[in-house]
């Protein structure tokens, strides 16, 4: 989070616009910013008994059913979910408790389990569009490095540039929302 700030404060240095991220972005880039962390060993960690930390798992899930709560209407989440529940009630079995432990250390029920991990796809596009928003002030700060920089070049006349042009490894920050929740796969993009 702290390295988010200063990239967002050097924005001044370029005249551009102050910008504060939305709460939501907040949220996202601080459950990040904790994994990179904090909890990126988790496994080792609880392996070796280490400091104990949350489940960057269930973090992630919490993340996404807030995502989910805050895009989706009452109605529309109830009707989600009494529809996975009918697909739950045709398949044998599917009913009862599992061995899954939520994050409170109570079993999970298989609604629960399948419930968490509908909420989780369903918040994903929503997740990378908060993450394009939240970095999307960066591309200006880059493009303005990238100029200042090359400007520095040709005054002392260098014939090789010293950096690349920043904003040509960005271009997914330029997506707009429509573009962003519709598509699958970002990789496909930097092939």
């Amino acid at each position: 989070m702290a390295l988010y700030a200063s990239a967002l404060s050097t924005r001044e240095k370029h005249s551009l616009p102050l910008y504060t991220p939305e709460k939501q972005a907040i949220f996202v880039l601080s459950f990040l910013s904790n994994f990179a962390v904090h909890t990126r060993y988790y496994n080792l960690n609880t392996l070796s008994d280490r400091a104990k930390t949350d489940s960057p798992l269930d973090e992630w899930a919490d993340v996404a059913s807030d995502l989910y709560k805050g895009s989706v209407s009452a109605g529309k989440s109830e009707s989600q979910a009494l529809k996975l529940m009918q697909q739950l009630d045709k398949m044998p079995g599917n009913t009862g408790w599992t061995y899954q432990l939520d994050r409170t250390g109570h079993p999970m029920t298989v609604f629960d389990v399948y419930w968490r991990a509908y909420k989780i796809k369903a918040a994903r596009p929503l997740a990378i569009w908060i993450l394009i928003q939240a970095l999307h002030p960066l591309y200006a700060v880059f493009d303005a490095i990238g100029m200042a920089t090359h400007e520095i070049d040709v005054s002392t006349g260098k014939q090789v540039i010293s950096i690349p042009y920043l904003v040509e490894f960005f271009p997914f920050l330029l997506a707009d929302k429509p573009t962003t929740l519709r598509r699958k796969r970002w990789l496909s993009i930097f092939e």
